[in-house]
């Protein structure tokens, strides 16, 4: 009786940690989007690309995105996700966690040479690609044009169609002589994408000292009339940028008026 029970004992053991391993095993997810700015890069800027995706609950979070460099010009994106080894995110409790969780992550791929490239990400039948293009740099130095400094940019995460929203920009101006101008901010847009070029001047008649005061801007990006998925990339200092996810959709109602 006792080799028996012993035997079903690690049974069920076993059983036990092969489920917790296949939790945690990694695997393929959708990537939904991919945003990286068509033109306004040069050979002496980090190169940045975000994609979207869509987690399918709480109980899975993000494991590693792979990025393959296919060609020379050629990039490929792979994201993996995991389950949570928690006892809520067993198979019988899973189906609990109803509300799938939006997800963006920024990769860079540093400093490129000049040229024509492409990032694509495939899942399934899904193929999503984007180009976008690195000019030669017109200087040695860090950046061509002088930008703010840049450190983080706000919007909200869901918006309503039409509301001309406001993206606030703030950092740390950290010389007297270095001036940012809100008319000096320039804001390209291709189709849902937002290039926004904060531009900074050194004032030749301010003594250039070291000093610490807050940067804030606030800028409007315009009439958005289409619902949608937006995407904000903010030149900075150095080579650098932030980068803003934000939706948009359009204000519905129910035959009595209560918001949908």
């Amino acid at each position: 009786m006792k080799p028996l029970f012993l035997l079903s004992l690690l049974l069920c053991l076993s059983s036990m940690q092969a489920f917790s391993t296949e939790k945690a095993v990694s695997f393929k997810h959708e990537i939904n989007d991919i945003f990286v700015i068509p033109q306004g890069y040069d050979t002496n800027d980090n190169i940045e690309i975000t994609f979207t995706s869509k987690l399918p609950n709480a109980c899975f979070v993000p494991d590693e995105h792979i990025m393959k460099k296919i060609e020379d010009y050629s990039y490929q994106i792979e994201f993996r996700i995991k389950r949570r080894d928690l006892s809520e995110c067993n198979d019988r409790q899973l189906n609990q966690f109803k509300n799938p969780i939006y997800y963006n992550e920024t990769i860079s791929l540093g400093e490129l040479n000049s040229g024509k490239y492409t990032v694509e990400a495939i899942y399934e039948d899904k193929i999503i690609t984007k180009n976008f293009e690195v000019a030669k740099a017109r200087t040695n130095s860090l950046d061509d044009t002088i930008y703010a400094p840049i450190s983080t940019a706000f919007i909200p995460e869901m918006l309503y169609t039409h509301q001309r929203p406001r993206l606030i920009l703030t950092g740390i101006i950290q010389e007297t002589c270095l001036q940012v101008q809100r008319t000096k901010i320039e804001v390209k847009r291709f189709n849902n994408m937002f290039l926004v070029l904060p531009k900074a001047f050194i004032h030749s008649s301010i003594p250039c000292r070291p000093t610490e005061k807050p940067l804030q801007k606030i800028i409007s990006l315009g009439d958005i009339e289409e619902p949608g998925v937006y995407f904000i990339h903010v030149r900075s200092q150095s080579g650098l940028s932030v980068n803003k996810v934000f939706r948009v959709r359009n204000k519905n109602f129910d035959h009595s008026g209560i918001e949908l």
